[in-house]
């Protein structure tokens, strides 16, 4: 460019300029696109499993017996009573070892 003019060559080196940038910007959003398109795959992929594991969580839900259920419940109140039990007992245990020390 000298004097303000454009001259034909500066017109074809500012497309020329443009065309590798919109160049580069294709090859970039084509990239995304793939990068993208792995993604929704790996998604899908993931949703198949979670059914998967989804159904084979129901059919061991399923295959339990009602009176296995019960008796678990039951250990677990057993256990919990036990709990409360060795609390109490540590409770006077306590206080005992305190009142004896006081003396």
């Amino acid at each position: 460019m000298t004097d303000g003019q454009i001259t034909n060559r500066d017109l074809y080196e500012a497309q020329r300029a443009t065309e590798q940038q919109l160049g580069g910007l294709a090859l970039q959003v084509a990239t995304l696109v793939a990068e993208w398109r792995g993604v929704g795959e790996r998604l899908d992929s993931g949703t198949e499993k979670m059914r998967d594991y989804e159904g084979r969580l129901r059919a061991l839900e399923a295959a339990v017996p009602d009176r296995l259920e019960m008796r678990v419940t039951a250990l677990e109140r057993l256990a919990w009573k036990l709990v409360g039990a060795f609390a109490a007992l540590n409770l006077v245990a306590v206080a005992a070892e305190y009142l004896l020390s006081r003396h």
